[in-house]
């Protein structure tokens, strides 16, 4: 079992990565691509070029699966403000 660590840094996310987000990501290789974004290391620094691809590729289907799930509740927890409180 790979062991990689995702990190949703708003500095390095774009509108369009949102967008993606939102409208699904079509190939294991868009989807690959697209996680290098988020790849971080212990440290919280991010992995990037053949490193991360190398790792990622490296992933089972179902690591993968609960990535994205992981990655979609962080970006949910950075971008939709909170309920606000009373009545």
């Amino acid at each position: 079992m790979a062991k990689i660590r995702l990190a949703f840094d708003p500095e390095r996310v774009t509108i369009g990565d949102l967008v993606k987000m939102e409208e699904g990501i079509e190939s294991a290789t868009e989807m690959r691509d697209f996680l290098t974004k988020f790849l971080v290391d212990e440290a919280g620094k991010a992995i990037k070029g053949k490193k991360a691809t190398a790792m990622l590729n490296k992933l089972t289907v179902s690591e993968v699966l609960a990535s994205i799930g992981q990655l979609s509740d962080m970006a949910k927890d950075e971008i939709v403000p909170p309920p606000s409180g009373g009545s």
